[in-house]
């Protein structure tokens, strides 16, 4: 991609006040990786680079360092390197390097790990929540040896819900129960999208408070909830959110954590990474400034 680097670029968002605004690799169409991700969310005007454990060993953690340093960005939200959610050996498989992989992602300034819990299992309710509280609770526990904390996203789109048996965690209340049992180091991972697809209130964001880790943001169409579609998304403030309750509730518990776009689907259909990004910080600056 060849942008050059330049911490003093988009001053504005750059301090250490609100909001603290992470590029997420959906932004880009998953079509720019680390170190060009990094420079992408420098020039675009972002404090934050989200990544997952694939981005860090690519560069390797000094030349990670150096990176963020050079472009002015912090280490964002990464995602956890653990598949928590599937079979046992899946799950295994990437518990056994989720330490080093942590150590890793301390190291370059990280400080949320996180993933979604599924909205359906093929288990009942009862049964996969014993499954998924273990799964998720060995992982706390590494995350918080590491200095991590573990967020936890619930989906919540009608589909998702109908795609296995038995319907499972899909709302705030439900995820605030789970991280409740999992322990003191989990928090959540509030998606606006999910949030608003699950009829959400501003209550349940002013309960969940310091527990709120990391916040994604989309927007949606105005549409039945059998017509929804998880990857079809929009950007913020060009569909039907309900924002000012959002972002009211946002402010009003003093949330200081990242925040990241999260917009899939065809919205960035014949754009280029740059303009992606470009067009979503401006987005996301708007919606800010005026609700």
């Amino acid at each position: 991609m060849g942008l050059p680097i330049n911490p003093s670029s988009s001053n504005a968002n750059r301090g250490d006040g609100k909001p603290f605004f992470c590029l997420n690799h959906s932004v880009s169409g998953g079509r720019t990786d680390w170190p060009e991700f990094v420079l992408l969310a420098s020039e675009a005007g972002y404090r934050g680079a989200d990544f997952t454990s694939a981005d860090l060993e690519r560069v390797g953690v000094e030349a990670a360092i150096e990176l963020l340093a050079q472009c002015g960005v912090k280490a964002g939200f990464a995602k956890l390197p653990v598949e928590c959610r599937l079979d046992e050996a899946l799950f295994e498989d990437g518990f056994r390097c989720l330490d080093g992989r942590a150590r890793d992602a301390k190291r370059i300034g990280c400080k949320v790990m996180g993933c979604s819990v599924l909205p359906s299992a093929d288990l009942p309710f009862d049964d996969y929540y014993k499954i998924s509280l273990t799964r998720f609770k060995r992982c706390a526990e590494i995350l918080e040896a590491n200095g991590l904390k573990l967020a936890v996203e619930f989906v919540s789109p009608l589909h998702t819900r109908r795609k296995r048996a038995f319907e499972f965690i899909w709302n705030l209340p439900q995820t605030m129960d789970f991280i409740s049992d999992c322990g003191h180091n989990t928090g959540v991972l509030l998606d606006v999208w999910h949030w608003h697809h699950s009829n959400g209130t501003v209550a349940q964001i002013l309960n969940a408070k310091s527990h709120i880790l990391h916040v994604h943001l989309a927007d949606s169409a105005e549409m039945a909830p059998e017509q929804v579609n998880d990857m079809e998304r929009l950007l913020p403030g060009e569909g039907v959110v309900r924002w000012k309750e959002f972002l009211g509730a946002i402010r009003a518990i003093d949330f200081d954590g990242g925040i990241s776009p999260e917009v899939f689907g065809s919205r960035f259909k014949g754009l280029s990474p740059e303009a992606c990004a470009m067009l979503t910080m401006e987005k996301c600056k708007w919606i800010w400034a005026n609700y």
